[in-house]
């Protein structure tokens, strides 16, 4: 038997995930590609780990939570894309009731500038 200790994995925290992942994004808007590869060389993580991440956040799910957690072969995949668009519309109604709260507040400045002139 080997008497040396198997070295384990570094564990991430989502705030570090997160990171990284907004600095591919923020790569990938700015050249158009690459993103993954420069997170790798630029915080020492491999680009296998970073594009998991990146398919784990776009399938829905936060890149923060562990593979235990969600759903696995047992479970019911349209129960799992219910979800998921149920979350969407969430989402989507959200982003509507923002941009009538910005529509008002323009309209608002719109009418006294109005006035002023």
């Amino acid at each position: 038997m080997s008497k040396s200790k198997a070295t384990k994995g570094k564990r991430y925290t989502a705030a570090e995930k997160q990171e990284v992942l907004d600095y591919v994004a923020a790569v990938d808007a700015d050249k158009g590609r690459g993103g993954v590869a420069a997170a790798a060389r630029h915080f020492g993580i491999t680009p296998l780990t970073i594009t998991a991440w990146k398919k784990r956040a776009a399938a829905g799910g936060a890149p923060g939570i562990p593979a235990a957690a969600t759903p696995t072969k047992g479970g019911s995949k349209g129960a799992t894309a219910q979800s998921r668009t149920l979350h969407r519309l969430a989402e989507i109604l959200d982003e509507i009731e923002g941009a009538k709260a910005k529509i008002a507040s323009l309209e608002k400045e719109y009418a006294k500038l109005k006035k002023k002139v």
